[in-house]
């Protein structure tokens, strides 16, 4: 497989879950497809889809309930489920 082929399945999925657990998930890939001149995420090849990626997995913001901030961060796992850590982990 090339880079200039087609977005995978795999890829398409993965795309999806992660703009359903960011509160911008959508506005980002919306934000990427008109950047980059498509209107589907269909029409993404690897590399574009790679791109996007990442950039969903950039870490987040996120206000619980209960009004406590944290900070997400979000790590690729070679197709396994998506791992998030909290800041405080890190500090």
């Amino acid at each position: 497989m090339a880079w200039t082929d087609p977005i995978t399945w795999k890829q398409e999925e993965y795309i999806k879950g992660l703009a359903d657990i960011n509160p911008k998930g959508w506005t980002i890939i919306k934000n990427y497809l008109k950047k980059i001149g498509k209107k589907k995420l269909k029409e993404l090849n690897r590399k574009e889809a790679s791109n996007l990626i990442d950039l969903l997995l950039e870490p987040i913001e996120h206000t619980f309930p209960c009004g406590l901030k944290k900070t997400i961060y979000k790590y690729k796992n070679a197709g396994r489920p998506i791992t998030m850590h909290f800041s405080d982990e890190f500090e």
